[in-house]
C-alpha cells in the first residue's frame, strides 16, 4: 500500500452549507435558488489543490484512504510560556471538523483521486498549530487495502 503526505500553508477555511431561498420568476412564479455562500473558501482550495498537484502527477485507481490534520490558528490564550509547545485540541474553533475535511476533499477532487466516491476511510482532526508553527493542513493519502486488516478476522469467519 504506498501513502503519500503533503502539507498545505495558510490560515484553513471550512466548506460552507449550501443556502436556499425562494426567488421571483418570470410570470412572478416562485422557485427554489440553492447557492453556496462566499466565505473565502476559494483561496484556501486554490492553495490545497495546487499542494496536491505538486505531488500527483495522475489521479489514484481504486479505493483511498485519506487522513486530514487541520492546524488552525492559535489563539493568544494558549500561547503564554506554561502553555503547552505542541499543536492542541481545537473544539471551540469556529469550523466543523467535517467542513474543513469537505473542503480538502473538493478540492484534491480529481487531482489526487477521479472521484471522491473513492474515499473509503476518512480521519479528519482540528487543532490549534504548535508555538512557533504556522497554520495550515497536513494531508496524507494511502491505496486502501481491499479488506482492512481489522476485519480481515470477520472476514475469515464469514468464509468458514
Amino acid at each position: 500500500m504506498s501513502e503519500t503526505a503533503f502539507t498545505v500553508r495558510g490560515i484553513p477555511k471550512p466548506q460552507p452549507r449550501p443556502k436556499a431561498e425562494l426567488r421571483r420568476g418570470q410570470g412572478g412564479k416562485m422557485f427554489p435558488h440553492i447557492y453556496t455562500p462566499s466565505t473565502g473558501c476559494a483561496p484556501w482550495r486554490k492553495a490545497v489543490a495546487r499542494a496536491a498537484g505538486l505531488r500527483f502527477a495522475d489521479p489514484i485507481e481504486g479505493p483511498i484512504e485519506v487522513e486530514i490534520t487541520v492546524y488552525l490558528v492559535r489563539p493568544g490564550r494558549l500561547n503564554r510560556k506554561r502553555d503547552y509547545e505542541g499543536p492542541v485540541l481545537a473544539p471551540g474553533a469556529v469550523g466543523d471538523v467535517d467542513n474543513f475535511a469537505k473542503a480538502i476533499l473538493d478540492a484534491i477532487n480529481g487531482i489526487v483521486f477521479r472521484d471522491d466516491a473513492q474515499v473509503t476511510d476518512l480521519i479528519a482532526r482540528k487543532r490549534y498549530h504548535a508555538k512557533g508553527a504556522a497554520p495550515g493542513a497536513l494531508i496524507v493519502v494511502r491505496e486502501a487495502d481491499a479488506v482492512p486488516v481489522i476485519f480481515a478476522e470477520f472476514a475469515a469467519e464469514q468464509t468458514k
